[in-house]
């Protein structure tokens, strides 16, 4: 039997959180939510979070005519924007389904990231979601009519190329306060990079996420410049009129129309001007650095992308420094300078700080998951293995002194920074700063412990070096000018410091002397210097150096006689200094806060037409046409989808629900489907020819279950409890007999399952990589909760995933086995093979899909199965390839080689019995519409035992699988 359903849904879907496998991790239960409703938005936000919602309320309000005048248009519902303060990443996104919504993530980004240049970040990061609410939301014309007929169905701004949404947004959020990405000195080493290195990105891959660098930055970086260069040619604000372009067109992806009817020629000849403008705009500034006489490097890594913090040893004969590329694991290496040889010290996620005192012991701030809901950074050592010294420390920096025994962190929490003195076990101590709204960061312990410098970020986005004096008891701003000054270090002497500034309009390292506040540059670089450290007799510099394919670990003679570049200017400051200044009175008077109700979001956006086709028998079919009502509410707390559908031929009606509720710990699904509803009376077999038989199965069926996660960066359990019970209608009619026969079964169980994965993928993997997955089911069929069998039915799988001899390649193992106890013959779980010939349908799920390729399914099956499978998966071709701005774009293909050896079985079996099968297969990976990452399949597989064929089977992504009847039985 064959069902096709042609349902959009499902992209609509695929863009929401909830309706992953752990909705219960979106937000922790335990937060209580209040709601604060303003003339054009609801801002909802949990204890601790009420300030940043005034605030909120009133920016977002402010921001609202600008940004809605400029775009030519008015949402109709207010925009929710959701507050949480649950992760120690900065970020925030955008979201018009179900309806439009807005999530901000209450911490800044480093002072050191692409999107560090900001006077309030909140602001800042709230211009950019909401420009592409205004992007996605708008509709006009013939398209329009769908949101007055089946609702939140149609987005006409989801067809644009990535560049021009992420641009258009940059764009905003630089226009706002002249900050933002396209006025940043990071953009500009970025892009200047781009222009030497001649790796400047067409616009097919800026169109998407490309996986050369700058990678997930290149539709940000280059989109907001291009707008911008499209703004400085043919006025302000005129970037906007293409989406209002754009939102009327009947058929999708007209980018390019849109920029013609707009400014004459279309994109791609834009983006060729571009081009040859930044061009030689960034020659220019490259003449003028060489001039300065480039600094001589060493640089000793090559992965480039994001390896960065680098720390001499405590005897200056190694460095420890983090190595994040494209192809490998994040890791903390080691870097011996007398045999030129590197070492793994052990797996990192996203570390923002290292330290190694004298003793050799390192120690690192490092991003985990914290019970599952949050991911906060929090300090490790690093001895014999990775120890973990603190639990939802949120300790976004640390050093350690020298001498081992004193420990300098910042903390975050709530939108508020605390430095903090402690030994080291990180527990207690000093607060020096308490709760200050400004950002702190990168503190250093001077080589005898008794000074310390950091980085402060004023409330004008200003950042500067702040030295705090621990005999004294003094803090003094070294520093008080327009530069950024960050990543500061201490020169062996302990009277000068080492930083990074933007001072040149370049980030190189400077050094400042305490003797005379004095300032000189000690480098000078084509790209950016970062992070410096220097050796202990004082002669080697090691930094992190930006090229052109990202960060890397450079070295360099430390200078003599550094060049004069200026004289600081220290003031002091007090405790006063800190202080988060008062709740202004337009926040504290603003409108009131109410409890969250869920009420108000929770009905469905939308209905979403459907029709199909399902097959009687051979050369009859049924026409089905029905809808789909999804939903879930702003905070994703409840979430739901029915669907009705009708079969003209069998005059029957199909109804499915299914409930989530994520308040708990766990997550609570209630599920319903009934397909044996017949309004005006069953009809079968709906034909009298004598000749056919006609068998059909109509399942009535409820459930409920519990769904508990644990998350970690890299890994995740999932565990699942539930009760199902089912009523299966099973009608025959035999060719020339008389009457129909109704068979009725109905089957209750309980059921357990387990789910471990710690597999990663990579910026170039065509697999999984470097990891394991195991999962187990248990069904317990009892006539004790209603079942008319009792029997019991358990399976795992085991993959074991190692890595190969090239760059992604991997060899897979994998361990299947199944026991079905108690059962009746005809539900023998197992099914032996994997495909059938000339079959094509929706892949197969839980026992379904264990059978062995080279094999026919629905052949024989079996209480018993015992399969071992030996994979080898490596690379034929990679590479992002597209064409100008088409929503297609060529990503990876991959051979995989296997071989398996297993059976299905009932009673006894014999190690004789065990079948063979081999083959090979071809995975494609592709990504269409500019977001949607697609992968197919085709293989040959030969089964070498009783019952093997030889299969030509094929699959895409989730949707189908099949094989070709050509395949031939041996």
């Amino acid at each position: 039997m064959r069902h096709m359903y042609i349902c959009v849904l499902t992209v609509l879907v695929a863009l929401s959180p909830a309706t992953g496998l752990f909705a219960a991790s979106l937000f922790d239960p335990g937060l209580r939510w209040k709601s604060i409703k303003t003339e054009h938005f609801w801002v909802h936000y949990h204890q601790g979070l009420e300030e940043q919602a005034r605030r909120a309320a009133r920016y977002a309000e402010e921001r609202h005519p600008w940004l809605t005048g400029v775009h030519n248009w008015q949402p109709r519902l207010r925009t929710d924007i959701v507050l949480v303060d649950n992760t120690d990443l900065a970020n925030g996104f955008a979201m018009p389904f179900p309806y439009n919504r807005v999530q901000l993530f209450v911490v800044n980004p480093p002072m050191d990231s692409f999107i560090s240049n900001f006077s309030r970040w909140d602001e800042q990061v709230f211009t950019h979601e909401y420009t592409h609410i205004l992007n996605l939301d708008i509709i006009n014309g013939l398209p329009s009519c769908t949101r007055r007929s089946i609702g939140r169905f149609c987005f006409p701004g989801m067809f644009m190329p990535i560049w021009a949404l992420e641009g258009n947004a940059v764009n905003y959020e630089s226009l706002l306060d002249g900050r933002g990405r396209n006025y940043s000195a990071m953009t500009d080493m970025v892009m200047r990079m781009e222009c030497a290195g001649d790796r400047f990105k067409s616009i097919s891959l800026a169109s998407h996420y490309p996986r050369e660098w700058p990678s997930g930055n290149v539709p940000y970086l280059y989109g907001g410049l291009f707008v911008r260069f499209i703004e400085e040619k043919y006025g302000k604000h005129r970037f906007a009129r293409v989406f209002e372009d754009n939102s009327d067109n009947i058929f999708p992806y007209l980018v390019n129309r849109s920029a013609v009817n707009q400014f004459g020629p279309d994109f791609v000849r834009l983006w060729r001007e571009w081009e040859s403008f930044l061009k030689a705009r960034y020659d220019g500034q490259m003449r003028a650095i060489r001039a300065g006489g480039l600094t001589s490097t060493r640089t000793i890594t090559a992965g480039g992308y994001r390896t960065t913090l680098p720390r001499f040893g405590p005897d200056g004969k190694w460095i420890a420094f983090v190595r994040m590329d494209a192809s490998k694991k994040a890791a903390l290496m080691k870097y011996s300078l007398e045999t030129n040889a590197f070492s793994e010290i052990g797996a990192v996620n996203l570390p923002s700080s290292i330290s190694i005192p004298a003793n050799g012991a390192i120690y690192s701030t490092d991003l985990e998951r914290h019970r599952s809901f949050s991911l906060y950074k929090d300090v490790y050592s690093w001895t014999r293995k990775k120890s973990k010294l603190t639990a939802g420390g949120r300790l976004h920096y640390m050093d350690v002194s020298r001498s081992g025994d004193r420990a300098a962190t910042v903390r975050y929490g709530a939108g508020r920074y605390s430095l903090e003195l402690s030994d080291t076990s990180f527990r207690g101590g000093t607060v020096l700063i308490d709760r200050t709204d400004m950002q702190l960061g990168y503190p250093r312990f001077s080589p005898d412990g008794r000074r310390l410098v950091f980085t402060l970020k004023n409330r004008s986005g200003v950042t500067d070096l702040v030295l705090y004096d621990d005999d004294a008891k003094t803090m003094t701003r070294l520093m008080s000018d327009r530069f950024d000054d960050i990543t500061p270090s201490w020169h062996p002497d302990g009277e000068r410091l080492l930083f990074s500034s933007d001072r040149t309009g370049v980030y190189n390292i400077y050094e400042y002397r305490l003797a005379d506040h004095s300032l000189r540059r000690i480098s000078n670089v084509a790209g950016g210097a970062f992070h410096p450290d220097v050796s202990p007799d004082g002669a080697t510099l090691v930094m992190t150096l930006y090229g052109p394919g990202g960060f890397d670990i450079a070295l360099a003679d430390y200078p003599r006689d550094p060049p004069a570049a200026g004289v600081g200017v220290p003031s002091l400051l007090g405790l006063r200094d800190f202080s988060a200044p008062d709740i202004p009175d337009e926040d504290r008077n603003g409108p009131g806060s109410r409890d969250y109700s869920p009420l108000r979001s929770i009905a469905p956006p939308l209905w979403v037409p459907m029709a199909g086709s399902d097959e009687l028998y051979e050369g009859r079919y049924d026409f089905a046409v029905g809808f789909i009502l999804p939903g879930a509410d702003t905070l994703f707390r409840h979430s739901y989808f029915t669907s009705l559908n009708y079969f003209t031929v069998q005059k029957r009606l199909a109804v499915r629900g299914q409930y989530r509720y994520s308040c708990l710990y766990p997550d609570i699904q209630i599920e319903y489907e009934n397909e044996a509803l017949f309004p005006a009376g069953d009809a079968f077999p709906w034909t009298r020819t004598g000749e056919t038989g006609v068998k059909r199965r109509l399942d009535h069926s409820g459930g409920v279950s519990a769904l508990f996660p644990l998350l970690y960066y890299h890994s995740f359990h999932a565990f699942t409890a539930g009760y199902f019970i089912e009523e299966a209608l099973t009608d025959i009619a035999l060719p020339y007999q008389g009457g129909e026969t109704r068979i009725r079964d109905r089957l209750a169980r309980l059921r357990a399952s387990y789910l471990y994965s710690s597999t990663r993928q990579y910026d170039y993997s065509i697999s999984k990589e470097d990891g394991r997955e195991f999962v187990v089911f248990s069904d317990i069929y009892n006539s004790a909760y209603g079942s008319d069998l009792s029997f019991f039915k358990g399976w795992f799988q085991f993959t074991e995933l190692f890595r190969g001899i090239g760059a992604n390649h991997v060899t897979a193992v994998t361990f299947r086995g199944g026991l079905s106890k108690g059962n009746p013959a005809h539900l023998a779980p197992f099914p032996l093979g994997r495909f059938e010939k000339g079959e094509w349908k929706s892949p197969p799920g839980e026992e379904d899909g264990l059978g062995m390729r080279g094999y026919p399914s629905g052949a024989l099956y079996g209480n018993r199965l015992a399969l071992g499978i030996a994979e080898y998966r490596f690379p034929l071709a990679r590479g992002d390839i597209g064409y100008r701005t088409i929503p297609f774009m060529f990503r990876n293909l991959g051979g995989t080689v296997f071989a398996e050896y297993g059976n299905v079985w009932n009673g006894r079996s014999a190690v004789g019995d065990f079948r063979w099968s081999a083959g090979m297969e071809f995975h494609l990976k592709i990504t269409a519409g500019y977001y949607m990452d697609l992968s197919g399949y085709a293989g040959f597989a030969r089964g070498f035992n009783r019952g093997g064929e030889d299969q030509f089977y094929f699959g895409f992504a989730t949707l189908v699988e099949g094989a070709l009847k050509a395949a031939g039985a041996r």
